[in-house]
């Protein structure tokens, strides 16, 4: 898997994890700005470039949205209840999903959890950050947790 699979896989997330109804196959290369998508025929095509921002507050990701997103940070049924564990990685330099979000939701679910205790969180859930990652692999680097 190259780097130009890593940015298929950009281009087949706008595809299969954001509209309900495929708006057509990816592009050969999602990377080529200047390639015009062929919309007819049996298989259509479909370009990043021509997404539209304004779809996604009118409601066509809805459904994706409802599968895909974790929102609530309340994991107190699997991790406390069922005697879960959670591991969550993220790769500092990933280009597709910004670790920021990740650290986030980890914070808020250790606040919402754990009523903020990242010592009772410890036993339960860990975070690691791995620098000079992509988006779930990259250079071969030490993960350091951050607990």
């Amino acid at each position: 898997m190259g780097p130009s699979k890593l940015v298929g896989v950009a281009g087949d997330h706008m595809n299969y994890l954001f509209y309900e109804y495929d708006p057509g196959v990816t592009i050969p290369d999602v990377r080529d700005y200047n390639y015009e998508a062929r919309t007819d025929g049996v298989f259509p095509e479909f370009h990043w470039k021509d997404y539209d921002i304004n779809e996604f507050y009118s409601g066509k990701g809805d459904l994706m949205k409802s599968i895909t997103d974790a929102e609530d940070p309340d994991l107190a049924q699997f991790l406390k209840g069922r005697g879960g564990k959670l591991i969550i990685y993220h790769g500092w330099v990933d280009t597709l999903i910004v670790a920021e979000d990740t650290l986030d939701y980890f914070n808020e679910m250790v606040n919402a959890t754990f009523d903020g205790s990242l010592t009772q969180a410890s036993d339960s859930a860990r975070l690691f950050l791995a620098p000079g990652m992509g988006h779930c692999r990259g250079v071969p680097v030490p993960i350091v947790g951050t607990n």
